[in-house]
This record gives structure tokens, sequence and C-alpha cells, in this order.
């Protein structure tokens, strides 16, 4: 999830940017470690010691998006990744990514992506 931190960064801000781009590279370390099992923003907070408000300036200072937003695109990268490259069912890959009702996977899914799972998937298998 490489990003290019110093362009979105107000200038103003040196001294705290800093802090911010290491915060923000913290966290998304630890959403490659546990996107799978944790949704909350909260956990992250409570993982980096900061309060989840203070996350999510952060966030949203650095890369213009809340903690959940970094955390459902991780999933939705994976959901995808899984869909193309696995004979997974769309049921399992909503259980690997710690969904259990697949109706709800499916609604953040289209919510995100505009499309259903099973239409994502679909238009891969044309390829």
């Amino acid at each position: 999830m490489a990003r290019h931190y110093n362009s979105v960064i107000p200038s103003s801000k040196s001294t705290t940017s800093i802090t911010y781009i290491e915060t923000l590279r913290i966290l998304e370390k630890t959403i490659e470690t546990h996107f799978k099992t944790e949704k909350s923003a909260t956990f992250y907070a409570n993982t980096l010691h900061i309060t989840s408000k203070h996350l999510n300036r952060i966030t949203k200072t650095t890369v213009g998006k809340t903690t959940t937003d970094l955390i459902t695109e991780r999933v939705i990268l994976e959901s995808k990744r899984l869909m193309v490259h696995s004979k997974n069912t769309l049921q399992n890959v909503s259980e690997i990514l710690g969904y259990q009702d697949y109706a709800y996977f499916s609604r953040v899914f289209k919510q995100k992506t505009t499309m259903t799972p099973l239409e994502f998937k679909k238009s891969y298998q044309k390829y």
C-alpha cells in the first residue's frame, strides 16, 4: 500500500507531518497483519496507543480517508485477489476475510465497488 505521502501533507505542518507519516506507516503494517480478523478503527487505535479520533485525524490529514476507509480498502483488495486467483466460493472468500454473513460482505463490497461480488467475479471470467 505504498503512497506518496509528502505531496498530500500541507507544508505548514512539517513537524507534525513526520509523526503523522510514521504513524500511518505503522497503521498500514498493522492493517496488513490484522485486516482479516479486525475491522474496527478502535482496535487499530488501541494497538497504536492513540485514540480513534486522533487516528482518524492522522489518516484524514495524510491521505484524505478515514481509518475505516483504509481497512475496508484492504479487505476489498484482498477479496478481489481471492475471487480472481483462487477457486474459493464467494461464501468462502467472505469467511476468509472475517465475514460470517455473506450478505453483509456483499453489501460492503457493492458499496465500495458498485458491483456485487458475483458481478465482479463474472467480469474477470471473460478473460
